[in-house]
């Protein structure tokens, strides 16, 4: 069979006619997907508890609570008041602030062990032991 009888023009059309009709039948077979919003470790966080090695402690976590913004800043406050600030950044499953409040600045290392859309869990040093903070993600008033 030869194709000299057909104008090279049709064939150049159907070279590209073949993957635009692919590309529509591709197109209107998938079903449009919902897909869920990241987690994200960005927002403010209020401890709920802290645990030291197997036991819970004791102290009033309701004044802790951790802002981590879109611009990669951060700000601390501990249970007495301290506040300490500076940047962050998240790599793998390490949460890595550098306090600026302090000169020279302190840069400190947790692991991120649980996160959902509304809680937190960082794994720690305290003190040469080995700890978890508890955060719940507070939600701000509409």
């Amino acid at each position: 069979m030869k194709y000299s009888k057909c104008p090279r023009h049709l064939f150049e059309f159907m070279k590209y006619l073949l993957p635009l009709l692919l590309g529509l039948v591709l197109l209107t077979a998938c079903k449009k997907a919902v897909i869920p919003a990241p987690l994200t470790h960005k927002g403010v966080w209020q401890a709920t508890s802290f645990q030291v090695k197997d036991s819970i402690v004791t102290m009033d976590v309701s004044n802790i609570t951790l802002e981590l913004k879109n611009n990669s800043r951060y700000s601390f406050v501990n249970n007495i008041g301290q506040v300490e600030a500076g940047t962050f950044v998240v790599s793998d499953s390490l949460l890595v602030v550098t306090d600026t409040t302090l000169m020279p600045s302190v840069e400190k290392a947790m692991q991120i062990t649980g996160i959902t859309a509304d809680s937190l869990v960082l794994r720690m040093n305290f003190g040469g032991k080995e700890a978890w903070m508890h955060f719940a993600k507070k939600h701000q008033s509409q």
